[in-house]
């Protein structure tokens, strides 16, 4: 509903002189229509704004200032069809409103003196149909009412003419006739534009006599009745509007005039009538009462409102609706304003938050919800709902902590939808659900796959840790050995203390030492001891690494973050994982020294790196398809990149195929064969590394060639200064 800007000043228009009032009292029941909005007047006008009828005017106006106003209006182009001018009062406090009105042979406008208010505007937008109808019944009420007393009056002139005509010549006679002739086919003429209105109008309109029985019945309550004018034509006007008749219902039966009372009266309600078939059918009536030659007549305007009732009982369907959906729901809904207090929640919301509904209403959302989310980076959900209102862009967060009202908290899915209205946002909207059981089973799912891939590796592992123990075992038993030959050159040793003093004894000793030595190949013991127990020394370090990494990757780890180093990390999940790779591929690592720690969650990344690279031995496995020949070689490399931790594992495998490069991420989905492969490890990565890190996770591949994830996980979840 677009309003024109011409200003139109109204203080000089106020004087004390007469008005030309709405003989059918239609247009004062508009006042009730137009509600709250302070109406100084209403004026029916023709498209040249001449003033057909007035109502409701304050005390001040008179016809010429009501007349130039109008006529202002009309000249401002104001009434174009369609639109509605408005002319502000420049220095007054006063508008005067034009409303355009199209009947079916003529045009004019509705004219409205008001002081405006809060949001006028809107509520004349709400009320304008309602105007327009009423007013077009008022225009046609005035027709009508105009047109039977000129008729009167001309019939009262053919009377007079006709006594005239008796008592003169023959020769007048016939200049009478031919006058009165005239007369009678500009009556016929003005009856047929009469007739015409009644029966093309959109609105019933009936005529009944002082007893309430119809005289007049045009088409379109021909249609709304189900009557032919026939039919119709002598009926009590209570047979088909009840409520006339039946005060127990609240009607109010048509009033009876005392001889000699004229006055104008009007009713107008909406009412249940009857049809002809029986049903019924709701209607916005109109009832007028008039004088004429001393006899009462009613007019009313009948205007079906069926199309509206069903739209009222459809839009009160849909907000019971609305609310039995909002009631029942399980996840927290609530709406804010644009100043961002709480315009309604749901009992799942207020529940969830630790509040009743009616608590939260008018409350500013910063006040409840002003907590920072658990994930990486500024989150506030009260932040998210200012941001959304200010610019319109729905936001949504995965994890969100949203505080309660006892201030324990809980994790949230969260999301904020702008309400938009006129293409201005006039709200939002916001959903969020309680996670807390949905992140325990990420967990355990979490630990289950890891677990999984525990056992998966047992039996490499196994065989990592059998390795060393068997040759220091072997080292052991030759140490064993050892010991035996030396064993009666030692005890020939302990001998020279207890003989030095007896020459001949300590030769016999000397020569005992020497064939014992000559024995046991001393030289050679010499030679293989200190090798052998070096080997065991290293057999020993070799198995407790391989316990120290199993023990570091299977450990369950915390929900708090701590900072970590994640080249250890690597290297012991290279050890885990070990027997998986080194059958069809060399490791080489480049891990950046200078890699500060990285405040994250251990257990998780450690998940990431082992599915990684087992996938990495997989691609390179699938690549030589059982064939003996060179090695592939996996690479995993480290660096700093400002704020972020990069962690890159290639491989020289079989590469991703462009079919399902789009798919590497959903849950279980997998190409490898059954038993080897749940289709978990990409999409747990990816939660841990996206989710629960604020990091990103990304892949570059080529058919044949081979394939790079990379990883990259901020140093510090906190944002940097500034």
């Amino acid at each position: 509903m677009a309003l024109s800007d011409t200003v139109l000043d109204l203080s000089d228009l106020v004087e004390d002189q007469e008005l030309p009032l709405d003989p059918t009292g239609v247009l004062a029941g508009l006042g009730g229509v137009l509600g709250p909005l302070a109406c100084e007047g209403l004026m029916l006008c023709r498209p040249d704004g001449r003033l057909i009828a007035t109502a409701s005017v304050a005390e001040g106006w008179n016809r010429p200032a009501l007349e130039s106003l109008c006529r202002r209006l009309a000249q401002g182009g104001c009434v174009s069809p369609g639109g509605m001018g408005v002319l502000p009062a420049a220095g007054s406090q006063r508008l005067g409103v034009a409303i355009p009105l199209e009947m079916p042979e003529e045009r004019g406008f509705l004219g409205i003196v008001l002081q405006p208010g809060p949001d006028w505007q809107e509520h004349l937008g709400v009320v304008r149909p309602a105007l327009v109808a009423c007013a077009r019944a008022a225009w046609v009420a005035i027709q009508a009412k105009a047109a039977a007393a000129e008729a009167h009056t001309r019939l009262r002139h053919l009377q007079s003419e006709h006594a005239t005509l008796r008592s003169s010549h023959r020769q007048a006679t016939n200049g009478v006739i031919q006058e009165r002739e005239e007369r009678i086919r500009q009556q016929l003429a003005y009856h047929a534009r009469m007739d015409a209105v009644l029966r093309t109008a959109a609105d019933g309109i009936l005529v009944a006599d002082d007893q309430g029985r119809i005289e007049t019945f045009n088409a379109a309550a021909e249609r709304i009745f189900g009557y032919t004018v026939e039919e119709a034509r002598g009926r009590p006007l209570d047979e088909l509007l009840p409520f006339l008749r039946d005060e127990a219902e609240g009607g109010r039966p048509l009033p009876r005039l005392e001889p000699g009372d004229c006055q104008d009266r009007a009713l107008r309600r909406e009412v249940l009538a009857v049809r002809k078939d029986g049903s019924t059918c709701p209607l916005e009536v109109a009832i007028s009462t008039t004088c004429v030659d001393e006899k009462r007549i009613f007019t009313v305007l009948a205007h079906d409102i069926s199309e509206r009732k069903r739209a009222e009982e459809e839009l009160r369907r849909l907000h019971l609706q609305n609310d039995l959906i909002l009631n029942s729901a399980g996840e927290g809904i609530f709406g804010v304003d644009p100043q961002g207090n709480f315009i309604f929640i749901n009992p799942a919301g207020a529940k969830m938050l630790g509040y009743e509904p009616q608590e939260l209403i008018g409350r500013p959302c910063r006040d409840v919800l002003g907590l920072t989310s658990a994930a990486p980076g500024p989150a506030d959900p009260a932040a998210l709902i200012e941001h959304t209102l200010a610019d319109g862009v729905p936001r949504s967060l995965e994890t969100v902590v949203l505080p309660r009202r006892d201030d324990s908290t809980f994790p949230a899915r969260y999301t904020c939808m702008p309400i938009r209205d006129r293409g201005k946002t006039s709200g939002a909207v916001v959903t969020f659900a309680d996670i807390t059981e949905q992140k325990r089973l990420q967990q355990q799912l979490a630990q289950a796959q890891k677990l999984e891939s525990i056992g998966q590796l047992a039996a490499g592992i196994a065989h990592e840790i059998n390795t060393p123990t068997q040759y220091i075992g072997d080292n052991i038993r030759f140490l064993r050995d050892a010991m035996t030959d030396l064993n009666e050159m030692l005890e020939d040793c302990l001998r020279v203390a207890q003989v030095r003093d007896d020459p001949e004894a300590l030769g016999e000793v000397a020569d005992a030492i020497a064939a014992a030595a000559d024995s046991a190949d001393l030289e050679y013991l010499l030679e293989e001891i200190p090798k052998a127990i070096c080997q065991s020394l290293e057999g020993v370090e070799r198995v407790t690494k391989i316990v120290r990494s199993m023990k570091e990757f299977s450990h369950p780890g915390s929900d708090e973050k701590q900072a970590v180093d994640l080249n250890r990390a690597l290297d012991s999940t290279l050890t885990v994982s070990r027997n998986e790779w080194k059958y069809v591929a060399d490791v080489v690592t480049d891990f950046d020294p200078d890699l500060p720690p990285v405040t994250c969650l251990p257990a998780d990344l450690n998940q990431v790196f082992l599915n990684l690279i087992v996938n990495a031995a997989h691609a390179i496995e699938a690549k030589a398809g059982g064939r003996e020949g060179p090695k592939g070689t996996i690479t995993v490399s480290t660096r700093r990149d400002g704020r972020w931790a990069e962690i890159v594992v290639r491989d020289t495998g079989t590469g991703i195929p462009k079919s399902i490069r789009g798919r590497i991420f959903d849950p279980f989905f997998t190409t490898k064969k059954v038993g080897r492969g749940t289709g978990q490890g990409l999409a747990i990565a990816r939660a841990i590394v996206v989710e629960r890190h604020g990091g990103t996770i990304t892949f570059q591949t080529e058919e044949g060639v081979g394939t790079a994830f990379t990883v990259r996980i901020p140093i510090d979840p906190q944002p940097p200064p500034g």
